[in-house]
C-alpha cells in the first residue's frame, strides 16, 4: 500500500520502484534488494524533506510502467520520456546524464553513430535507445543482454565489441575495475532525467516537483552525483 504511517506514529512511507536492471552507481542490489547507489540516495533526501520514509520495490525493468500504472509504488526516479509508456506524472527534469558509446579496447575507434549500422551492439533487454534509433533505424542489430552489468561483462569477455550505455555507469566501473579493457568513443546525447510518479499515488505531486526543483537549487543533486565519481 501506499503512503501508510504505522499505527505508533511513524511517518508514511514513499515508495520507489528500484530496477532491478541497474547497477553500481545507480544501484547496488543485495539479494534483489536495493542497499546503496544514486537512485536511493535521491528517492531519500526527497521523501524526508516531503516527511516521509523511503522505501524501494524492486521490480524488473520490463514492469516498470506497469507497475507504476497499477500503483504498486508512487515513483521512480532517472528517467526520460522516451523510456516509459503510460499516463504518469513528471518532475521538471533534475537529473545530468548522458549516453555513450563504449567499446572493447581492441575494436576500431568509432567517429560516428553511422559507423555502427549493421554491427551487433550491446544494448539491454527491456531499453529503448531512441536517439541511436534516429540515426541507424533498421540498421541498428541489438544484442540484448538481461541487465546493463550483463551487457558490460560481455564486453569485457570480448563477446561484443561495442555497447550503449550511460556515461556514469562506465566511469563508475572504469573507476573500481581499472584493468577492464574498455575505453568510450562517443557521446551520444546529454539529457536530464526526471522522476515519474503513478496518478494513483496520493503523494502530492506539485510538492513533489517542488522539493525536487529545490534539490537542484541547493545543490543537493550534484553532491549526491559527486559521490559516486
Amino acid at each position: 500500500m501506499l503512503a501508510l504511517g504505522s499505527a505508533h506514529g511513524a511517518p508514511p512511507e514513499m515508495t520507489f520502484i528500484a530496477p532491478l536492471n541497474h547497477m553500481m552507481p545507480f544501484a547496488d542490489f543485495q539479494d534483489g534488494e536495493m542497499k546503496g547507489g544514486l537512485i536511493k540516495d535521491i528517492g531519500e533526501v526527497l521523501a524526508h524533506r516531503m516527511g516521509y520514509v523511503a522505501r524501494f520495490h524492486s521490480v524488473p525493468s520490463k514492469r516498470v510502467a506497469i507497475a507504476l500504472a497499477h500503483g504498486e509504488a508512487d515513483g521512480v526516479c532517472f528517467v526520460l520520456p522516451g523510456w516509459i509508456d503510460g499516463e504518469f506524472n513528471w518532475t521538471k527534469p533534475a537529473i545530468p546524464g548522458a549516453g555513450v558509446i563504449i567499446s572493447h579496447n581492441t575494436a576500431p575507434v568509432l567517429k560516428s553513430l553511422q559507423a555502427l549500422a549493421n554491427e551487433r551492439v550491446g544494448t539491454v533487454l527491456g531499453y529503448r535507445y531512441p536517439q541511436v534509433v534516429s540515426v541507424l533505424g533498421d540498421t541498428l542489430r541489438r544484442d540484448d543482454a538481461p541487465s546493463v552489468q550483463h551487457s558490460i561483462a560481455k564486453l569485457v569477455a570480448g563477446r561484443s565489441r561495442y555497447a550503449i550505455i550511460d556515461q556514469m555507469t562506465i566511469e563508475y566501473y572504469i573507476k573500481t575495475h581499472p584493468g577492464a579493457p574498455l575505453r568510450v568513443d562517443l557521446v551520444i546525447e546529454h539529457y536530464k532525467a526526471s522522476c515519474v510518479f503513478s496518478l494513483l499515488s496520493p503523494v502530492k505531486f506539485a510538492e513533489v516537483d517542488r522539493v525536487l526543483a529545490g534539490m537542484v537549487e541547493d545543490g543537493t543533486i550534484a553532491a549526491i552525483l559527486a559521490r559516486y565519481k
